[in-house]
């Protein structure tokens, strides 16, 4: 039973790292993510207050802003499914686990029953 724990408890640290990984990744590109947003509003304001001459120059920003947005998005989506790919993975290999550390136990107890 101590074994069964044990290996069930280390596959759910394993499940942890890679889910806490995720998770500052996924924190990671919200800041960026917001930290262009914040930009975009400043070159919008910018561009209320520039003169004509200068809306080209803010126009390029927000196309790029909007480039990397997009790029971020993309990469944001396929973290996600390696994500959850991981997760499936996880989860068999937990169950993978049980079921050796049952049958071990279960030979265990047959190797110790007496005749």
């Amino acid at each position: 039973v101590r074994i069964q724990a044990r290996s069930r408890r280390d596959a759910a640290v394993a499940a942890y790292v890679v889910a806490l990984a995720d998770a500052k990744e996924q924190a990671k590109l919200e800041n960026r993510l917001a930290a262009m947003e914040a930009k975009l509003k400043e070159a919008q304001t910018a561009k209320a207050q520039q003169p004509a001459e200068e809306s080209a120059e803010v126009v390029g920003a927000l196309q790029q802003l909007r480039g990397d947005n997009a790029k971020l998005r993309d990469e944001n989506s396929k973290l996600r499914k390696e994500n959850e790919s991981l997760k499936r993975k996880v989860s068999e290999l937990e169950k993978s686990q049980a079921l050796r550390a049952d049958m071990l136990a279960a030979r265990r107890a047959a190797d110790d029953a007496p005749p």
